[in-house]
């Protein structure tokens, strides 16, 4: 879905909202708003997003160096 389709939808569960401000938009999350699965319908998209964050503070330093580190997945290369 394009980035344009996602906003729309999060625009329309409540997620977000936009407003035009010269020729830029300014997004903002509503952090109140309850996720809409029923395994989640306990949980707000600020409950999420903080469920997220704790994860980049504690794993993110792994990953960015995951990231960072060159891949070997196709072996060791043969010089000609």
């Amino acid at each position: 879905m394009p980035c344009r389709g996602r906003r729309r939808r999060g625009e329309q569960d409540g997620y977000l909202t936009h407003t035009r401000q010269g020729r830029s938009n300014q997004y903002r999350i509503q952090t109140g708003t309850l996720l809409r699965h029923p395994a989640d319908s306990n949980l707000t998209v600020g409950d999420l997003l903080s469920l997220l964050a704790q994860h980049d503070r504690r794993h993110g330093d792994q990953d960015a160096q995951r990231q960072t580190e060159p891949s070997h997945a196709g072996g060791p290369k043969a010089d000609h």
